[in-house]
This record gives C-alpha cells, structure tokens and sequence, in this order.
C-alpha cells in the first residue's frame, strides 16, 4: 500500500554546517550528515580505510555525495574527529564530552595516536576513573607510570570490587587485578599471623587516636611487603609507549592543492590550511578561484616563489598544520622543539598567521622553555608581542646577581641592553641611597671618617658617570676578575 510512497524530507541527508570543505577529497556520511574534507588526514592517522575506498563495481567510496563513505559513529563524533584535525592545534577544549567522543572514534577505527592524545586530555580534565585509566593505558599503551596511582589504589582489598567492575576491561588486565588482590589479601593475612608472635612496631592499621583527623594511609615496616611487587606484576601489562611512525608524508595527491618553490624544492601542499590560517592567502585563493584554475601554483612548473623564506621553516609550518595535533603537549618542555617554534613563529609573522604565532608564543613562553634573555630578545624581535609576555624575564635579568654575560649581549638588540643596564645600575643606585641613609646613623658627621664617607656618597649619588678615577678602577677589576 504504502510500497511507492516517497521518502520524508527530514530523512534525506543535510550537508555539516561547519566541514563540508570545498578543497576535501573525500564525502563521508555519518548518520544524516554529509561531511568533505582532506582524506589526507585519515591517512596519516590510520591504515582502516586503504581498502575502504571501493564498493566493488568500480565507482570510489567517498568520491562525491552519490557515493558517501558510509561511518557507523554518530554525525557528532565525527565533527569532534574532524575538530581535532582542523581546530585543536589553534585551541584546546575543556569540554570532556569532546574528548570522549574523539576517542570513541579512534578506537572504532584504529588511531591509536589519536586515542592516545585523548586520553591525556580526558586525564588532563579529570573524567577518568581509576579502573577506566587503568583499561585505557593497557589498551593504548600509555606506559606503564601513566595510571601507576589509579593501579596502586585498585589492587588494594580495601577498593569495592563493583568499582572495578563496572569499567570494561579486556579479561588479561581483570585477571592480573583480581590475582593481585587475592594475594595481598593472602600476604596481609599471613604477616598478621607473624606479627602476633613478633613485638616488632608495626602501623599496618589505619586506625588514628584523634576522630577529627582523617585515617591515615596504611603502611608497614616489615620487611617484604607485596605491594611494590604485586604493582609491578600488573604494570607489566602495559606495553612501551612508543611513537607511531608520524613523518611527513609524501606530497597530498587529492583535493585543492597549491604548489610553492622554496629555496631549491618545490613543495605541494593543500590551500585549505593556508587559507584557514592566514587572510591574505583566504583572499588569495578565493579571488582566483572565482575566475578559475590557480593563477600561480596549480602545477610544479609554475610554483608560487617564497622568497625569504627557508626549506626548514616551511617544513616546521607545515608540522603545525599536519602534525602538531597529534602530539601531546607536555608539561616538561622538550628542549628540542624551541627551534621548530621559533622557526613557526617566524613564518607566521612573516604571513600574517595570527592564531599559529599566538600557538608558537603559547608554547614558547611556559616555564624554562626559553633563558630569561632568550625570552626578551624574541619579544623584541616582533613589534606586536605584548611587552608582558616577557615582564616577568625582564625583571629577573635586572635583579639578579650577575650582569650580563658576553653570550647574552649578542643575543639582545642595542635598545634591551640599555634599557637593562640601566633598570640595573637604578636599582644597584636605589640601594646604596639606603646605605647612605643607614651609614648616616651609625657615622659621626663631624667625624674624618664620616666627612669622608658623606662626601664620596654625594658624588657617586649626584654624578651618574662617575669620577674617572672610580671608572678605571671598576674597570681594572672587572679585567682582574
């Protein structure tokens, strides 16, 4: 009755609002959205799709919207998926939800950097409970220290069984748990038993003398005690953390894509990240491509010229916008990035890229990525990084011990050396006004001495070049030293 009647409106699929990209290569469907971006990026993530690409009567998966990749998550873990290609390297997100649903989608299709990263996140944002960072470190190989606190807690006998339980974990992991537990409830038994026959002090009990203050935390001075060996038993579960193989990839064969001569080499890459990061090249494309092919750069005959600019900086940008998404950015600065962040910095000055130099200036300016002086003269170096980005350094270098060395004055243009050498010689003038006034109390002004020290302190104080004789003296002693 019903055999003919035409489907509802509703249900025919809709274009994503925010990544349908005009550039992408590949239509995915997920649910009853149409997404089009880079296939480029499910390359670099994973090798699930290399034989994902044909239905088997010749036509390409994910060539155009009659032909979708069809996804089994939902429309909205693939728009946090895609997300976390396009957007993450710009911005981090605190929403939780987001990065559940990253995981979830690296996990059904085998992104194992990916799902690493989401699950620092979500460690990062405190939504892990301790039985699920455990499941998840053996899963994704987070090394064996990742979850080493949660593991201590749930092979304790005092942590509830049905906490455990109630995360799914693979029955390896399970097991070594539950063995773990039986044998320290096993071993505690046993050294009960000893220490009834034994005077030797032990506080295995947790009880306290005083209500008010919290248990404290079982522990014991017997020799031999199970928990370390039992901790390391599990922990062995966990394989080495080990980097996926994330290199650079050869040149994107698909989607809109701009060639450009830098130095001797001529590089291909897609216009989209250029476009997204900086509005000169937006306008660039956009107006070319209103009236057709690429003006400049649509073949490696005639690739757009880069002056000024070097091989290893392009590569580095190239990084941020390909790579920097999958790696984890840690709280230990890994002193071998500092140059691939100056570099970026440079070439995101350079184009106009301000989202990129607020990134590179991010990972720049935490604690002991940069020397105090190194700091100050990248901020020098650009006239529109906000002077406050370096105050802090700044004042450091003024009121430490040492002046500056010789190394450091290279690094520094003219007007930072100045402006130091005299924040440093106020200060230095500051306190010997102080002493002068404490020398006062203690002097007798009709004294020699104190007629003699009152009158050399009026002229180092009123004279700010010195007596020549003080200056040559300052200046032998520093040869001398």
């Amino acid at each position: 009755m019903h055999r003919n009647k035409r489907p509802r409106e509703e249900d025919a699929p809709t274009r994503s609002d925010k990544y349908y990209i005009s550039g992408g290569d590949v239509v995915v469907r997920a649910e009853n959205t149409v997404f089009r971006f880079h296939s480029y990026h499910l390359e670099l993530s994973t090798t699930f799709f290399n034989d994902h690409f044909s239905d088997g009567s010749g036509a390409l998966k994910g060539s155009d919207e009659a032909h979708p990749l069809h996804l089994v998550v939902g429309a909205s873990d693939i728009a946090a998926l895609l997300w976390f290609f396009y957007q993450s390297a710009y911005s981090w997100c605190w929403d939780a939800a987001i990065w559940q649903s990253i995981l979830r989608t690296a996990e059904t299709y085998s992104m194992s950097q990916i799902a690493r990263v989401a699950c620092h996140a979500l460690d990062r944002l405190h939504a892990l409970s301790d039985p699920y960072k455990v499941a998840l470190s053996v899963d994704h190989g987070m090394g064996k220290f990742w979850a080493a606190p949660e593991l201590q807690r749930l092979i304790q006998p005092a942590t509830p069984l049905l906490s455990i339980m109630e995360v799914p974990m693979n029955s390896t992991t399970l097991m070594r748990i539950m063995r773990s537990r039986e044998y320290l409830i096993h071993s505690h038994t046993k050294e009960l038993i000893e220490l009834a026959k034994k005077t030797v002090p032990c506080e295995w009990s947790s009880a306290t003398n005083n209500d008010a203050l919290p248990p404290s935390p079982p522990r014991c001075f017997m020799k031999g005690h199970p928990s370390g060996d039992v901790f390391f038993q599990v922990s062995a579960l966990y394989r080495s953390n080990s980097d996926p193989s994330i290199h650079y990839c050869p040149a994107p064969r698909q989607g809109l894509t701009v060639y450009a001569q830098v130095e001797d080499r001529v590089i291909q890459t897609h216009t989209y990240h250029f476009a997204r990061a900086s509005a000169t090249f937006a306008d660039m494309f956009s107006l070319t491509l209103e009236n057709g092919p690429l003006a400049n750069g649509a073949t490696a005959d005639d690739a757009i010229e880069l002056d000024h600019v070097k091989v290893g900086d392009f590569e580095n940008l190239l990084y941020f916008f390909y790579y920097s998404a999958h790696e984890w950015l840690p709280t230990i600065v890994d002193p071998t990035t500092i140059k691939m962040w100056e570099s970026t910095l440079h070439l995101a000055d350079l184009f106009d890229m301000q989202e990129v130099k607020d990134v590179a200036l991010y990972a720049l300016g935490r604690p002991g990525a940069l020397t105090d002086v190194h700091k100050i003269s990248v901020c020098m170096l650009y006239d529109d990084i906000p002077r406050t980005w370096a105050e802090t350094a700044f004042s450091r270098v003024c009121t430490r011990t040492k002046s500056l060395e010789e190394h450091e004055i290279e690094q520094l243009p003219l007007s930072a050396v100045s402006a130091i050498i005299h924040a440093r010689e106020e200060l230095l003038r500051d306190e010997l006004r102080k002493a002068a006034g404490a020398m006062g109390m203690v002097c007798l002004s009709g004294s020699a001495l104190g007629s003699q020290v009152h009158s050399r302190l009026i002229r180092v104080l009123t004279d700010p070049d010195r007596e020549t004789e003080d200056c040559e003296r300052a200046f032998l002693h520093v040869l001398e030293s």
